[in-house]
């Protein structure tokens, strides 16, 4: 059984990125034959890291992996006991050359990633600080509404939600009637995006409040690390040389033409941020 990879992240912290480095780590030829992202910078497609938490799930059992639960967990463990016929059979053709699999998803829970170290696991753990989280949730927001992104309507009940929680009712109202009128997420207007900014920080802002990763269980660095979001902005080369001594493989050219190019994708969310 092949060792497995777990990027567990909260939406917007660079989870797909940190999976496609580990891609090109161990491929050098992997990004320039299927490296491929969005205008924003989205890795989802590149990474190859929803086999198992959306192509399986959702061929299986007709939903996603979401929310982290104890019965979605129990989907993703049995599959981990038997990848071949489960989530195997979804891995891209250039994938499989891989001596490893990997899964970048939205779980964070001490209890989740403490079933995933029982196995054949690697876990990369990416924090993050209250000073984060407007980076993180410009990084989310404007990723979702790229135009050539899929699942459209999945965005606007997920925008519905948190606006409705974080009470930011008038951009709510504006939003069923974009639905409604059919105009594509692309088209929001500035007002209702930075509601929904707002919004998803506060869900951050409760979320990270139950977080407990302090009860990890197994703490072995060769077989979890941390990997902190803001390090990926600060310094290039202290987060490649994590990633190099957790993963056993060696920065190349091309993982690095990789990182460039990605943070390049990120300057418009960055200036976005700076010019508000």
């Amino acid at each position: 059984m092949k060792e497995h990879y777990f990027i567990c992240y909260d939406a917007g912290t660079n989870g797909n990125f940190v999976a496609s480095l580990i891609r090109t780590m161990a491929d050098s030829t992997y990004y320039d034959k299927y490296g491929r992202f969005t205008s924003n910078g989205s890795c989802d497609h590149m990474s190859g890291g929803m086999r198992l938490s959306y192509d399986y799930a959702f061929s299986k059992f007709g939903h996603s992996i979401y929310p982290e639960c104890e019965e979605n967990l129990s989907i993703l463990t049995g599959a981990l006991e038997n990848p071949e016929d489960t989530y195997e059979k979804f891995i891209m053709p250039h994938e499989r050359s891989f001596d490893f699999d990997i899964t970048a998803l939205h779980y964070v829970r001490s209890n989740s990633i403490n079933k995933f170290l029982e196995y054949n696991t690697k876990v990369v753990y990416i924090t993050y600080t209250h000073q984060d989280l407007n980076l993180i949730a410009h990084n989310y927001t404007y990723k979702l509404i790229e135009k050539e992104r899929e699942g459209e309507l999945d965005k606007f009940n997920f925008f519905k939600q948190i606006l409705a929680d974080a009470y930011r009712f008038e951009s709510l109202r504006k939003l069923e009637i974009s639905i409604q009128e059919k105009i594509p997420l692309s088209d929001l207007s500035q007002s209702i995006l930075d509601d929904i900014i707002f919004a998803y920080k506060k869900e951050l802002i409760v979320k990270n409040s139950f977080k407990d990763y302090n009860l990890i269980k197994n703490n072995d660095p060769k077989k979890f690390i941390e990997l902190p979001f803001r390090l990926m902005y600060s310094d290039t080369e202290k987060t490649l040389e994590l990633l190099q001594n957790f993963t056993n493989m060696e920065i190349n050219d091309s993982t690095r033409i990789l990182y460039s190019d990605y943070m390049s994708a990120q300057e418009p969310i960055l200036n976005r941020i700076k010019n508000r």
